[in-house]
């Protein structure tokens, strides 16, 4: 495999291609993709709290980008329903995140790691994307800001990698437990019964604006859907934001 050297701009990070050996594709079309490969990886070296054991993972090296050569021969554009085209996408960023981790190494936060979004690129349908292209032109534009909770980070603190890959059959109960597991959590979101306010992590406090609209009517009405039943929240209420803590997600 060759990996890109490429420097990055601004970013500290020399470009890295998950999939170069891929070939240019999409060679075919598909309604439904198969994520198998992934999520087999991710039971295996992925536990119940998101923690991976990347030492495994390194091993299954070859697995990994079994998978990420697979995204390069289909189009995303012609899965079968909008759940499907999202599913691939998550699991394009999740996986390319993976790769990215075991090829960088962090000792133990992703801090070390700077501009990572805009380093790692992955040929997925005939075209090269970054992590931040990948959620920015096309998750954060799918209608669904759910989708945010379901991108690893790398960080402890930030939405927890899930031990499956996500399908498009399973993918709003999927979604729903994300977003319950983060509101629950108090690394994540802090709520203050006494003050009446709410504290988020990223994404939350970066992406805030994409909560603005129906049903969720900014964060606060977000946190309301999935928080525990509380009366004051059902009213407006402020809400500030958490420092991102970097510690890695590391088992």
């Amino acid at each position: 495999m060759v990996l890109s050297t490429l420097a990055v701009a601004g970013c500290g990070l020399p470009t890295l291609r998950t999939n170069p050996d891929a070939g240019p594709g999409p060679i075919r079309s598909e309604a439904i993709f198969d994520h198998g490969a992934f999520d087999a990886l991710l039971r295996r070296h992925v536990d119940a709290e998101g923690l991976v054991e990347y030492q495994g993972l390194a091993a299954d090296r070859a697995l990994l980008v079994g998978y990420l050569n697979r995204l390069a021969e289909v189009d995303p554009n012609l899965l079968g329903t909008p759940e499907e085209q999202r599913a691939y996408w998550i699991n394009a960023w999740n996986a390319s995140l993976l790769f990215g981790l075991l090829h960088w190494q962090p000792r133990a936060s992703m801090d070390e790691l700077p501009g990572i979004g805009a380093a790692i690129r992955t040929r997925c349908g005939g075209h090269w994307w970054t992590l931040d292209e990948m959620r920015d032109r096309v998750l954060r534009t799918s209608g669904d800001p759910r989708v945010l909770l379901a991108l690893s980070d790398g960080r402890r603190a930030g939405p927890r990698l899930r031990a499956e890959a996500y399908t498009g059959a399973a993918l709003d109960e999927q979604l729903t437990a994300q977003c319950r597991e983060f509101v629950a959590d108090g690394r994540k979101v802090r709520i203050d019964e006494q003050a009446h306010r709410v504290a988020v992590a990223p994404p939350l406090s970066t992406f805030a604006n994409d909560f603005t609209g129906a049903p969720w009517y900014g964060v606060s009405g977000f946190i309301a859907r999935y928080a525990l039943p509380r009366e004051w929240l059902r009213q407006p209420f402020p809400v500030d934001s958490l420092p991102a803590d970097g510690v890695l997600n590391r088992r």
